[in-house]
């Protein structure tokens, strides 16, 4: 019996649930696909170790929060409304209901997680950034052609004085996702407290973030840089310890921009393309015919300009569908039909107003009105939360995070400051923190 509490108990319960969750966030490895459902490695960790989390937990320590609920039953409805008006019995309204009750569990256990041990937040931002640390020298080894990509038989190839450098993804499929898991340690690194070593972690982080060779990336810096005084004034720290802060960040960003040869003079390629890209995409007439769109998408697309095309026609569908969108898991196919080539929006935002219409718009609303309230509590994860939710925000200006459980992860941050900051009010009577 005294093995067993030593073994069963909620410490180890949220610990299991946050080495699961954060190893989802880095892997991408599909085992087998069951009708249109992909079953990938880390659903499998999942659904192996969940059900022993939960009896860590115990009846009384899984949360379920009326937050989540609303959450769930709003996520569910964009993406499933204009399937059920329409009597449209696809598989992706089938997909919407596995994912949103997956994904709604999910949520439940890592917030139990955090309600249970006091230390959840901070021990999920330690693992985040070892990982992060491991993978962003995958990465940078990707870069200079010493490790191969995992994913890519041929990654995207620069040559700088006739050496060639490739487009590091780390462990997942896509540079710029590898980006944002970089980006969100780097927050992780300046939001918690104690942390020794800071200038190496961000310098290594800065570099993993270069060697995707992500512009949003880039942009992500560039706002961290930004926004580390306002966050660390958050803390009340005086003015000479949030500029030394932000030189820390700088002095990161330099040593990693100008000591691999060649990253500066490809970093500096891919920003000048941008201009030219948004002009001539910005000038491509309105009434082009379907084969000289393929052909702008085509020579666009090296710099990323096929996007202004798409979001163009994503309002086009957001206001032709404005009451209940095009359904969930759509969006690629309804660009293809439009546009003749198959991509996902890089928006997250318009992701879910496209699919959901008016629904997709409460939920951002429900999601934003959460976030916004929790970072008006005054309490001790503020500001690291701050930092992933203001990354999270600039990052899905690029990228689609809507069939991600990311979106889920964020607004789980804030609840849990909500209801962790509620339970510690005075004359309340709750013990939310078991350690």
């Amino acid at each position: 019996m005294v093995f067993q509490k030593q073994i069963i108990n909620k410490k180890n319960g949220a610990i299991i649930v946050i080495i699961i969750f954060v190893l989802s966030q880095f892997l991408s490895v599909d085992l087998f696909i069951i009708k249109g459902f992909v079953f990938s490695l880390q659903k499998v960790l999942a659904i192996v170790f969940f059900p022993f989390a939960m009896v860590c937990f115990g009846r009384n320590g899984i949360k379920i929060q009326k937050n989540i609920i609303v959450f769930s039953i709003l996520f569910f409805l964009t993406f499933a409304m204009a399937y059920i008006c329409r009597f449209n019995l696809t598989t992706n309204l089938l997909l919407t209901f596995v994912t949103t009750g997956m994904y709604a569990l999910t949520a439940v256990l890592l917030l139990s997680a955090f309600m249970a041990y006091s230390k959840s937040f901070d021990f999920l931002g330690k693992v985040w950034i070892t990982i992060a640390i491991i993978v962003a020298l995958l990465t940078f080894g990707q870069f200079l052609g010493i490790f191969p990509d995992l994913h890519n038989i041929q990654p995207q190839q620069y040559v700088v004085d006739g050496k060639s450098y490739f487009r590091g993804a780390g462990t997942l499929q896509g540079p710029n996702y590898m980006a944002v898991l970089f980006l969100a340690a780097m927050g992780f690194v300046l939001g918690l407290k104690k942390l020794k070593l800071k200038l190496i972690l961000l310098i290594i982080l800065t570099l993993g973030v270069f060697s995707t060779v992500s512009r949003m990336g880039l942009l992500g810096l560039f706002c961290i840089i930004c926004i580390s005084p306002f966050y660390l004034n958050l803390d009340g720290k005086n003015i000479i310890y949030r500029f030394r802060f932000v030189f820390v960040i700088i002095l990161a960003v330099i040593l990693s921009a100008v000591f691999p040869t060649g990253m500066s003079e490809i970093l500096f390629s891919r920003i000048t393309s941008t201009e030219e890209v948004f002009t001539v995409a910005m000038e491509s007439p309105d009434d082009m015919e379907a084969a000289d769109v393929i052909d702008t998408l085509k020579s666009l697309s090296a710099g990323g300009g096929f996007r202004f095309l798409m979001i163009k026609q994503a309002m086009t569908g957001i206001m032709d569908n404005k009451w209940i969108g095009i359904g969930g898991y759509n969006s690629s196919s309804y660009i293809e039909a439009s546009l003749g080539l198959r991509y996902v929006l890089h928006n997250t935002y318009l992701e879910f107003l496209l699919a959901g219409g008016l629904f997709g718009l409460l939920f951002l609303a429900y999601f934003f009105s959460i976030t916004i309230k929790s970072v008006l509590i005054n309490h001790a994860h503020r500001g690291a939360v701050l930092l992933q939710i203001l990354i999270f925000c600039l990052v899905s200006l690029f990228l689609s995070f809507d069939t991600d459980f990311y979106i889920w992860s964020i607004f789980i941050y804030a609840v849990w400051l909500i209801e962790s900051h509620r339970d510690y009010l005075p004359n309340s009577k709750t013990q939310i923190y078991d350690s």
